[in-house]
C-alpha cells in the first residue's frame, strides 16, 4: 500500500518537475531565441516557441488532471480563475466577430500576438499560479528571468560599440536591439529585469553572488540608457520607486506612505501627460503617438463593444490614417499598435475586453497585497516586491508603447509567481505541490497519455509548419538574389503551402512570377500565375 502511494506521489512530483522545466525554458529561451534562418527572426519565431512550450505544459497539466481527478483549478483562487476565463472568452469572441478571423487567430507575421498567443499567456499564468507554490520553484523562476539579462547586456554593449555579434540589422533609432529586434523592446524588457535583479541581489546569501548581481544591475542600467527609449526610462523610474516603496516604505515612511504612493502614481502619469504635451507641440515621435491615439479613438467609436479582433489594427487603420502622420514618421510608417495598452485592448477586444483585462489586474493586485502581508521571512518581501514592481514597470511602459512576446511572457509569469505566493500564504512546503494522488485506473492512464500526446503533437506540427514556412520565405529571397529564380519559386510555393493564410508569402511568390514574366519571351503564362497568387490572398 505504501509502495502504491509512493509511486503515485512520485508521479505527481515528476509531472510538476516537468512543468517547472518548461516554464524555466520559457523564461530563458523566449527573450534569447533568434531564428537566423527565418525571414522574420524575432516576433513570430518567439511567439511560436511560446505556444509550443505552453502547449506542452498544458498537455502535462491535462495528464496530471486525468490521472488524479484533481485539476489545477483546485490550487487557484476561484475569483482569479473566473476573471481569467472571462478574459479568454472575450478574446475568443472578439476574434470570431472581428474583421479577419485568421489574422486574429495567429497574429501578424511581424508580431505573432494573435488569439492563440494571448491564450498561451493566460494558460501559462494559471499553470504557474497553480504549480509554483514552493519557495524553491519561485526563486528558480526569478533567477532564470534575471539570468537572461547577462547575454542581453553583453550583446547590447557590443552593438553599441559597433560590433555585430548577430548578423542582423534594425531600422530603429538606436543600434542596441540585442536579441529582441528593436531598441524599445530591449528597454521594455530591461525595465522588468531591473527590480528583479535588485531583489535577488538583496536576498542573496553569497557575497560573490551579490557582487555579480550588482554588476548585472549596473549593466542593465547602462544598456537601458543606450536604447534611447524614453518610455522605458520612465517605466524604470516607476518600477524602482515601486520596489523601494514595497520593500522599505512601511519602515521608512510610516504615516507618510500614502503620500509616497500618490507621488509614484503622479510619476507614472507624468510620462503620459508629457507625451500629450509634446504631441501638441508637434515634436517627433510624441506627436506621432498623439496622432495615432486620435485616429484609434475614431476606430473604437465605430465598434466599441468587441473591437476589431486581435492584431487587426493594421487592417483598419488606413481608413482613418491622418495625413500629418507622414510628416512625423515618413511615408513608410506602419501602424499596427496604438502605443497605449488601454487603446490597444479597446481596438482589439472593445470595452468588454478592456474591462475583463482590468478585472484580471484588479484581482491580481488584491492577491499581491495578500502575498505581501503574509510574507513571513525577510527575504520573501523583496522578491515579491521585485515581481510586483516589474509588472508595474511594464504596465507603465505600455502607456506609451506595447507588449511583445518576451515582455508579455515575463509579465504573465511574474503575475503567476505572485498569485502562487498569495495562494501559499507565506512559506509553503514542497509537500503541498506533491500531494498524494488517487489511484488511477488503466483507462484513465491510457486516456491521459493519448490526449496529452495529441495536444503536444498537434501544437508541434502547427507551430513547426509556421516556422518552416518563414524559413522557406527567407530562402526563396536568398535564391532569387543568387540568380536562381526556378529554385526560388519552388521554395516560395512551399512556403505558401505550409502557411496559406499569410498574405506576405503569396505576395513574395507573386513578385517572383512577375520578375519571371519580365524576362520571359512569352510573359502571358507568368502574368496569369502572378494574378492567381495574389487572388489567393
Amino acid at each position: 500500500m505504501k509502495t502504491g502511494a509512493g509511486s503515485r506521489q512520485s508521479l505527481h512530483a515528476v509531472i510538476v518537475s516537468l512543468l517547472e522545466a518548461c516554464w524555466l525554458l520559457l523564461a530563458i529561451l523566449v527573450p534569447l531565441w533568434v531564428n537566423l534562418w527565418a525571414a522574420h527572426p524575432f516576433g513570430p519565431s518567439k511567439a511560436a516557441l511560446l505556444r509550443l512550450l505552453v502547449g506542452l505544459e498544458f498537455a502535462l497539466a491535462l495528464t496530471a488532471t486525468l490521472l488524479s481527478g484533481r485539476g489545477p483549478w483546485r490550487y487557484v483562487p476561484s475569483v482569479l480563475l473566473w476573471s481569467v476565463g472571462l478574459l479568454a472568452s472575450v478574446i475568443l469572441l472578439a476574434s470570431l466577430t472581428g474583421v479577419s478571423f485568421s489574422l486574429s487567430l495567429w497574429g501578424s507575421l511581424e508580431r505573432g500576438q494573435g488569439t492563440f498567443t494571448h491564450l498561451s499567456y493566460l494558460v501559462l499564468f494559471l499553470i504557474i499560479a497553480a504549480y509554483c507554490g514552493s519557495d524553491t520553484r519561485q526563486r528558480h523562476l526569478l533567477i532564470a528571468l534575471a539570468a537572461t539579462g547577462v547575454p542581453i547586456v553583453l550583446v547590447g554593449v557590443a552593438q553599441a560599440l559597433g560590433w555585430r555579434p548577430l548578423p542582423l540589422l534594425t531600422d530603429a533609432r538606436s543600434s542596441v536591439f540585442a536579441t529582441l529586434g528593436r531598441a524599445n523592446f530591449v528597454g521594455a524588457y530591461l525595465t522588468i529585469l531591473l527590480p528583479l535583479t535588485l531583489a535577488l541581489m538583496l536576498t542573496s546569501e553569497e557575497e560573490a553572488h551579490r557582487v555579480a548581481l550588482a554588476g548585472l544591475w549596473i549593466g542593465e542600467l547602462i544598456v537601458l540608457g543606450l536604447t534611447e527609449t524614453r518610455s522605458a526610462w520612465l517605466a524604470a523610474a516607476v518600477g524602482m520607486s515601486l520596489f523601494a516603496l514595497l520593500t522599505w516604505g512601511g519602515r521608512l515612511l510610516g504615516r507618510r506612505q500614502p503620500l509616497a504612493w500618490v507621488g509614484m502614481t503622479a510619476l507614472a502619469l507624468s510620462g503620459l501627460l508629457g507625451a500629450v504635451w509634446l504631441g501638441t507641440r508637434q515634436q517627433g515621435s510624441s506627436a506621432a503617438r498623439i496622432t495615432i491615439w486620435r485616429a484609434t479613438v475614431q476606430l473604437v467609436r465605430e465598434r466599441p463593444l468587441l473591437g476589431y479582433g486581435p492584431e487587426t489594427l493594421a487592417l483598419v487603420f488606413p481608413r482613418v490614417f491622418p495625413p500629418e502622420l507622414v510628416y512625423y514618421q515618413g511615408r513608410e510608417f506602419f501602424v499596427d499598435r496604438a502605443h497605449n495598452w488601454v487603446l490597444d485592448w479597446m481596438v482589439s477586444t472593445g470595452f468588454v475586453g478592456l474591462l475583463a483585462y482590468v478585472l484580471v489586474l484588479t484581482v491580481w493586485a488584491v492577491l499581491a497585497r495578500q502575498a505581501l502581508r503574509s510574507a513571513k521571512h525577510t527575504w520573501q518581501r523583496p522578491l515579491l516586491a521585485g515581481a510586483i514592481a516589474a509588472v508595474g514597470a511594464n504596465l507603465t511602459n505600455n502607456l506609451l508603447s506595447f507588449d511583445v512576446t518576451p515582455t508579455a511572457t515575463a509579465t504573465w509569469m511574474l503575475m503567476g509567481v505572485v498569485a502562487a505566493r498569495a495562494r501559499a500564504r507565506g512559506s509553503r512546503g514542497e509537500g503541498s505541490d506533491t500531494a498524494l494522488l488517487p489511484r488511477a485506473t488503466l483507462w484513465r492512464k491510457a486516456a491521459a497519455l493519448l490526449l496529452a500526446s495529441l495536444v503536444a503533437l498537434s501544437l508541434f506540427v502547427v507551430n513547426g509548419r509556421l516556422l518552416l514556412a518563414d524559413v522557406d520565405a527567407k530562402r526563396a529571397v536568398d535564391l532569387a538574389r543568387a540568380g536562381r529564380p526556378e529554385a526560388a519559386m519552388t521554395v516560395a510555393r512551399r512556403a505558401v503551402r505550409r502557411w496559406p493564410t499569410e498574405p506576405a508569402y503569396h505576395e513574395s511568390l507573386s513578385r517572383l512570377y512577375w520578375d519571371q514574366a519580365r524576362r520571359a519571351p512569352d510573359p502571358l503564362p507568368w502574368l496569369e500565375r502572378t494574378e492567381r497568387a495574389l487572388d489567393m490572398v
